[in-house]
């Protein structure tokens, strides 16, 4: 496989949907280290993270997406999720 933010996004994109969450996490973690500054790779990894049910984790990553700080819905579902509602 190449080993570019793209192919490892793209991957953990697929795994996501196949519901093959702990896979997708590892892709999506080359992903997000392969180009720390884009936001999908990051949002995607707060999908399998909530998946897996590591909270800790999910916060971090969903705080770093893009998509989690510009719709308020997603961040208050962070704050729930993470307090345990």
């Amino acid at each position: 496989m190449p080993d570019s933010a793209e192919a490892h996004e793209d991957r953990g994109r697929a795994l996501l949907k196949l519901e093959r969450y702990e896979e997708a996490a590892k892709s999506l973690q080359k992903a997000a280290a392969a180009d720390p500054a884009e936001p999908r790779p990051h949002f995607l990894l707060s999908q399998a993270y909530r998946a897996l049910g590591v909270r800790k984790k999910r916060k971090r990553r969903c705080a770093l997406s893009a998509s989690c700080r510009n719709n308020p819905s997603r961040q208050s579902e962070s704050r729930e999720t993470d307090s345990g509602k």
